[in-house]
């Protein structure tokens, strides 16, 4: 009895003086991937997906098993960057906010609540803290452009600034000062409840561009010739991870370098339009197929940015 009453004691004491590890199971990939996406893969499935969003996010990576293991790195990565961005940017892009609230001491606040949630226990998913610190980053890029300066003109004399390089650096602060102002003015529950959905419609529009990709540039037929299964992947793999109980910080590979609003390169494309359909229906009645007598052109037009201008 009394050994038996020892090994309680010490199994007791273990269970407090060690810290404690919930372990399960997710997707990821051991395969390049940009780590905003794997971020937000990992950020869904630790946070606990509710049924209808745990069968959509379960068909979504089954289709992007399927186009990912037969995409380049290059195209993968340019797919799944690009509608990362668009779709936090563009969730705010036609609301007008008070534009002088974005200020030096806005941004000294901003800053303060964000070495907060690195230094205190806090809610907040590995990819909301990315994807915060990254907008924080093109608010200190806006608020240092020349265009700052202009606006601040503006303010004081009343007076409208109708040049181009402003309306772009207007719609830029447009798109990024209302997630930092939701993160101030919110707490970390109700934070995660907008960025969830934010998070698989990202993911819908990826497995979107990625099929439709394969379909129009490998001419594939009997596209995909192998169905992707959770107990069968092919590009992505289950993972057994310990976390523990408390927050993690972001991995010391990813700094956050903005979100890519406030540096636009004057020949990148970047989609402009979304695909009514999604990545597992039936295609739309008279759908175009490719033409197998089809030459591709000698020289391609100059690309052009026209995501930001056209809004």
């Amino acid at each position: 009895m009394i050994h038996f009453m020892k090994i309680t004691f010490i199994c007791l004491f273990l269970c407090y003086a060690v810290p404690l590890y919930a372990s399960k199971k997710i997707i990821t990939s051991d395969k390049p991937l940009p780590t905003e996406f794997v971020l937000l893969i990992e950020s869904l499935q630790k946070a606990g997906l509710s049924g209808e969003g745990k069968a959509q996010f379960d068909k979504l990576i089954l289709s992007l098993d399927e186009s990912f293991d037969v995409l380049t790195k290059e195209e993968i990565f340019f797919i799944c960057k690009a509608e990362i961005y668009k779709a936090i940017l563009k969730k705010y892009r036609n609301t007008e906010p008070d534009l002088k609230k974005f200020d030096m001491r806005f941004l000294k606040n901003a800053t303060a609540k964000i070495e907060q949630i690195n230094n205190d226990k806090v809610e907040l998913s590995l990819f909301s803290k990315w994807m915060i610190q990254a907008l924080l980053s093109d608010l200190k890029s806006l608020l240092m452009a020349p265009q700052y300066l202009n606006f601040l003109t503006f303010v004081q004399n009343g007076t409208d600034v109708t040049s181009q390089p402003f309306i772009i650096w207007s719609k830029k602060l447009n798109m990024v000062g209302p997630w930092l102002d939701l993160f101030i003015n919110s707490v970390d529950s109700e934070f995660e409840a907008i960025i969830r959905p934010l998070q698989l419609e990202a993911l819908q529009i990826i497995a979107t561009y990625a099929d439709l990709l394969i379909k129009q540039s490998r001419f594939k037929e009997s596209w995909p010739k192998k169905k992707s299964t959770l107990a069968s992947l092919s590009f992505f793999t289950w993972r057994e991870m310990k976390e523990k109980t408390d927050s993690a910080a972001l991995p010391s590979d990813l700094t956050p370098q903005g979100s890519g609003s406030s540096d636009i390169p004057a020949a990148v494309w970047t989609p402009k339009d979304t695909p009514e359909t999604t990545a597992n229906s039936n295609l739309p009645v008279n759908y175009p197929t490719p033409d197998p007598d089809y030459l591709p052109p000698n020289k391609l037009p100059q690309p052009v940015n026209d995501w930001i201008q056209a809004q």
